[in-house]
């Protein structure tokens, strides 16, 4: 008997009697049921984690889409057989694409930054090179050994029990380690995201000066003094009348000398400058307590409202707990699980807590990543680095034009990774810039609400490494850092503060977002005109952020 070719090449592996006593089928066929079983773990991994990456940046959830899609549909190609030798060696193709960019992404990095390596993404490469193999193999013809129908259902069982018990671990937050964030196969700045206090909690930072700096978008030169900390600058928007910035000061031109009053700080010396100008020098700590007997955190809490009204702090607060709860609700699979009575309760008591300590949350608490809060006083510089800090600060300055809306930082490739919180607004994270500090690149912008037509109030830097970088010329930048946040994937449900007990509630977990060993260094700059802060350019929190001048509510 002639026996006819087959059409393609899954259905010659379909072979079935042989001889009288028993049926058997060639081992291709087992071998394709394992490789469509692989690519639909694949699949399902990547759509699983689609949601949050298009929460964070729609290209990278598109990506994930695609691919997902792909490798289901692949799935489904083969095991009804119906792929063809091209349709075979295309999957192969675009499987090795999808590899490789999470090769790069764990090893030498995709735009700076080298993501680490999670349960989820490794199951998903492991399966992927289950398909590219297998399907290589099917590609060439291979048919292999003849096998009986029992070992081929033993194939299917074994299988399908794999891969639904491996994804199902892997989509268990407490056993598959969480996901990266980003572009290519689960890579980014997993949020770094991650990157700061949220929900309303308010992020304190270590080092505080007092100094408004208008840096928007003059052009600059500069001229060294011999003396203390005194930097000539020429440009229509450098008058830098300072108050509350200790020691160093800033001259327009025409022989005009700022000196600055600080918040109770050092030791003051005058010395003569350029043409008999006067320089106020002041040295001591960076950081200079309230007055003794002042209540400090009133004075903070009144400055952070603003005056608001109560209408208005009502209105800021139900609309900051709204956008809390739209956060938890969206992003947490695990509060998806339960039943709506058990899910609404606790996503009331976790925004309850939340958003009623908005302010007060981390006050005090200065031990949890080693903050301070309140003015500082500003540490005299060398003249070589005022120069440069000058320079740092015109290159940064650039980013306010650039990025004027939270909007215009979306579409930079920024996205959302807290909600506004006083003091210190909302923050929208680049992944990219977060491997190295670049003071014309930051690698988060800071918007005075949570809508896309927000404005900028301010930059932040944070930097992923084991000790504080260098960051601006001089010792007034004193970096701190956030060992443990409360993250939902990309975005920071919960400031450090959080109990445990709290952030498993919803689904969250605490740490950085860069693995148990990782240092997130983190600053603020304050440099955006009308939205300078009177406790330093570089404080843990601005003055101007307030209840009363966020958009949130309005």
């Amino acid at each position: 008997m002639i026996r006819r070719e087959p059409d393609n090449l899954v259905e010659g592996l379909v072979t079935t009697p042989l001889g009288d006593v028993e049926h058997k089928v060639a081992s291709s066929r087992a071998l394709a049921i394992v490789i469509a079983a692989a690519s639909a773990g694949a699949g399902l991994l990547h759509l699983a984690y689609a949601p949050e990456h298009l929460a964070t940046q729609t290209s990278q959830g598109m990506f994930f889409l695609v691919v997902a899609w792909f490798q289901i549909a692949a799935s489904a190609l083969i095991i009804f057989g119906r792929a063809p030798r091209w349709a075979m060696f295309t999957i192969v193709a675009v499987n090795v694409t999808v590899l490789i960019v999470w090769i790069v992404s764990r090893t030498a990095g995709i735009d700076g930054v080298v993501e680490q390596v999670v349960m989820p993404d490794a199951l998903a490469g492991i399966f992927e090179v289950i398909v590219i193999g297998g399907a290589t193999l099917l590609a060439m013809g291979w048919a292999g050994p003849m096998i009986s129908e029992t070992a081929l259902g033993a194939s299917v069982g074994v299988s399908l029990a794999g891969v639904v018990a491996l994804v199902s671990v892997a989509l268990v937050p407490a056993l598959g380690g969480g996901h990266s964030e980003a572009a290519g196969h689960g890579n980014s700045a997993t949020s770094a995201a991650k990157a700061h206090d949220d929900s309303m909690a308010t992020d304190e930072h270590p080092h505080d000066e007092s100094s408004t700096h208008s840096m928007a978008t003059d052009e600059m030169a500069t001229d060294e003094h011999p003396q203390g900390d005194t930097v000539e600058v020429a440009g229509a928007n450098m008058t830098n009348t300072t108050h509350g910035h200790t020691g160093s000061t800033m001259n327009t031109t025409g022989g005009t000398t700022n000196t600055n009053h600080g918040h109770n700080a050092g030791t003051t010396a005058t010395t003569p400058g350029h043409n008999g100008e006067t320089t106020t020098t002041t040295t001591g700590g960076h950081h200079v307590a309230p007055p003794p007997g002042e209540d400090w955190a009133t004075i903070r809490r009144t400055t952070l409202i603003g005056g608001a009204s109560a209408a208005k702090q009502a209105s800021v607060s139900a609309a900051s707990r709204d956008f809390l709860e739209m956060n938890l609700r969206t992003r947490s699979s695990f509060l998806g699980n339960l039943g709506e009575a058990d899910r609404e309760a606790r996503i009331d008591a976790f925004a309850s807590w939340q958003i009623d300590r908005a302010i007060d949350v981390e006050h005090g608490d200065h031990a949890v990543g080693n903050r301070v809060d309140g003015p500082s006083t500003w540490v005299a510089t060398s003249p070589d680095d005022s120069v440069t800090l000058m320079h740092q600060l015109h290159a940064a300055a650039a980013n306010v034009t650039l990025y004027p809306t939270a909007q215009d930082a979306m579409n930079a490739g920024y996205f959302q990774v807290t909600s506004w919180i006083p003091g210190i607004g909302a923050h929208y994270l680049k992944a990219s810039y977060v491997s190295t500090f670049d003071a014309a690149k930051p690698s988060i912008l800071l918007y005075n609400g949570n809508k896309p037509s927000s404005v900028i109030v301010g930059v932040s830097h944070a930097v992923v490494s084991p000790e504080a970088p260098e960051g601006f010329a001089g010792t007034n930048d004193a970096w701190h850092i956030h060992p443990s946040l409360c993250l939902l994937g990309a975005f920071v449900v919960g400031s450090d503060a959080t109990s445990e007990a709290s952030c498993s509630s919803v689904g969250a977990t605490k740490g950085t977002g860069f693995g148990s060993n990782s240092k997130l260094w983190m600053m603020h700059l304050w440099q955006v005109p009308n939205w300078w802060s009177q406790w330093g350019l570089f404080s843990s929190e601005s003055t101007s952020i307030s209840v009363e001048r966020t958009d949130v509510g309005t």
